[in-house]
């Protein structure tokens, strides 16, 4: 299962828009992203795309994205 910082049932669609309606910085780990692109229906793109298109939907001014969890076996 996705170990990002949302938690089902603590958000939506409409919170999460009203929150980046709010914000200049907004800091999402990669796992996120994904879940993030398909909420939104992001077209399929690289991250960085993905990022841009946060950016000028919500008129931010930076967008932090981290690696999730690694994996400390295989790399």
């Amino acid at each position: 299962p996705p170990r990002g910082h949302l938690r089902a049932n603590f958000y939506s669609n409409e919170l999460i828009e009203e929150l980046l309606s709010y914000a200049n910085i907004f800091k999402i780990n990669d796992e996120e992203l994904i879940m993030m692109r398909d909420m939104f229906s992001i077209p399929a793109c690289n991250d960085e795309e993905a990022c841009k298109w946060f950016i000028d939907r919500f008129n931010l001014e930076y967008i932090i994205l981290t690696g999730g969890a690694m994996d400390l076996e295989g790399g």
